[in-house]
């Protein structure tokens, strides 16, 4: 039962990925990249184009992403983007970003 478990969660992203794409509305405030199409004379960018499309376009990407973040909240107290958001007591989040306290100060 372990290794279906294993095995589902290796290719249920990519079924949804071939079979239901995303669409465009993903909460994110940009387009999605498109999937690049297969040229021999640009060879040499390929890859990077296909893999910028698959990081944008992974299946379950938004769920998995959230799941992260909470699971760091609740396991180890600790935020899953440190460089923008500090944990206090009681699971309090609080913005790292000085901009904000300069617009209050004014």
């Amino acid at each position: 039962m372990l290794v279906l478990c294993f095995l589902a969660v290796l290719i249920l992203p990519g079924i949804k990925m071939i079979f239901f794409p995303s669409d465009s509305n993903t909460g994110e405030n940009r387009k999605l990249k498109q999937k690049p199409s297969f040229d021999f004379s640009v060879l040499t960018d390929y890859p990077n184009q296909y893999n910028a499309y698959f990081e944008d376009n992974f299946g379950f990407r938004k769920e998995l992403s959230t799941l992260n973040s909470y699971y760091k909240l609740k396991l180890f107290n600790a935020s899953s983007k440190p460089e923008l958001v500090a944990v206090g007591k009681n699971s309090w989040l609080f913005s790292t970003d000085y901009k904000i306290v300069e617009i209050i100060k004014t």
